[in-house]
C-alpha cells in the first residue's frame, strides 16, 4: 500500500512538467526535483531515476510534467520520509484524474528502465 501511494506520487509529480528538446530554467528546476524524489523510493538508483525522468518527459504534457516538478520542490525542506509520502499523496489526491495517467506513465518508465 505504501509502495502504491509512493510509486503514485511520484508519477503525478512527474506529470506536471513537461521538456522540450531544450529546457528553460523552470524545466531543469523540476526535473531536477522529479529525480531527487525519485531516489527516495526504495529500489531507485540515480541511473534508474534519470531514465525514468526522460520517460515521463516524453509522455507527459509540459505542464503536466512542470507542475509536478513545482509541487515537488515545495517538498526539499521534508526529511521525514512519512511526512513526505503524507503531503505527496495529498498532492496527488488533488490532481483529481491525472493520478491514473501518472500511474500509467510510470509503469511504463520502469518497465523501461534498468533495475
Amino acid at each position: 500500500m505504501l509502495r502504491s501511494l509512493l510509486v503514485g506520487c511520484f508519477v503525478a509529480a512527474m506529470l506536471t512538467t513537461a521538456c522540450g528538446p531544450t529546457r528553460t530554467p523552470e524545466q531543469e528546476r523540476a526535473r531536477e526535483a522529479i529525480i531527487k524524489y525519485c531516489q527516495i523510493l526504495p529500489e531507485h538508483s540515480p541511473e534508474r531515476c534519470e531514465c525514468m525522468v526522460d520517460r515521463l518527459e516524453r509522455e507527459l504534457a509540459e505542464e503536466e510534467f512542470q507542475s509536478l516538478g513545482e509541487s515537488l520542490q515545495g517538498l526539499e525542506d521534508m526529511q521525514d520520509p512519512n511526512s513526505l509520502l503524507s503531503a505527496v499523496g495529498g498532492m496527488l489526491q488533488s490532481l483529481a484524474g491525472a493520478g491514473d495517467k501518472l500511474q500509467r506513465a510510470f509503469n511504463e518508465a520502469g518497465r523501461e528502465c534498468p533495475q
